[in-house]
């Protein structure tokens, strides 16, 4: 948590059930309501930096190392989050994607899409 002088005053208004809940996971925990609206906001800012930081990497919009610093996370930990969610979107990224010319934007690319048309016309390698 920072530092009492890098603090910021945040004043919101949330529905009444949302606060009967806010007071009862306080109680719970013995903590104060205040405090445990600090923390429930620091873990909601860290799934959420998380979920889209997957789902730019699942619409392969940045690389595995970019969502892992998008997400707070380092490599391996963004990689096991991967893995532990099973994300619908990640099998997308078994496809390569292409620009408009045809050329790959991933590295999983061997050639542009239409280069061969059949096998017989693939080069032979001396």
């Amino acid at each position: 948590m920072p530092a009492q002088s890098a603090l910021e005053q945040l004043n919101i208004r949330i529905p009444k059930k949302l606060a009967r809940e806010l007071a009862a996971l306080a109680e719970a925990e013995h903590v104060a309501k205040i405090d445990m609206a600090r923390q429930l906001l620091w873990e909601g800012i860290a799934r959420r930096k998380q979920d889209v930081a997957l789902k730019l990497y699942a619409q392969g919009q940045v690389s595995k190392s970019r969502a892992a610093e998008i997400a707070g996370l380092s490599l391996w930990e963004f990689t096991e989050m991967v893995t532990q969610r099973g994300h619908a979107g990640i099998t997308a990224l078994k496809t390569p994607r292409r620009n408009s010319s045809g050329y790959c934007l991933r590295s999983k690319c061997r050639r542009p899409p239409g280069l061969y048309k059949q096998r017989s016309e693939m080069p032979t390698s001396a």
